[in-house]
């Protein structure tokens, strides 16, 4: 083996730099290498995140628009109703259709109606329902009409 501080040879400088010339790309090979996993791992966790974001935004239960009816009472108070239909007023996003209990009757006979009329009722007054039964208890389903 030579020693290091002689001067090399014509074929001895071009072997060292073609070593030069070859460790170089390597070294530039690995880091292409590594910035690509990086990036590609990156990606994948950013897509991971929208998808999750994106999944629970569609997926969220509507708000619930029925009422829950208790049993009825063995002796419940008579009610006499009157449907009203309020006019135009200064605000239209107020106007809703109301019904109004004019008398309650505290003693007296009481007139008991079925499902069927119950839902009868209510359609004559432009409240379409319907009743479910739900875990042995019944709920009392509508939509609000847009005005």
């Amino acid at each position: 083996m030579s020693d290091a501080l002689e001067p090399l040879s014509s074929t001895g400088l071009r072997r060292r730099e073609e070593i030069l010339t070859l460790a170089l790309r390597a070294s530039r090979r690995r880091r292409n290498r590594r910035m690509a996993v990086r990036y590609t791992l990156g990606c994948g966790i950013v897509g991971a995140v929208a998808l999750s974001v994106l999944f629970h935004a569609t997926h969220r239960a509507p708000p619930s628009q029925s009422v829950h009816v208790q049993p009825a009472d063995p002796h419940p108070p008579a009610v006499t109703t009157r449907n009203t239909i309020p006019g135009p007023t200064p605000t239209p996003h107020r106007a809703k259709r109301e019904i109004v209990i004019t008398h309650i009757a505290p003693t007296g006979s009481v007139e008991r109606i079925n499902d069927d009329q119950l839902l009868e009722q209510l359609a004559l007054a432009h409240s379409p329902a319907g009743l479910a039964r739900v875990k042995g208890k019944t709920i009392l389903l509508y939509r609000h009409s847009p005005q």
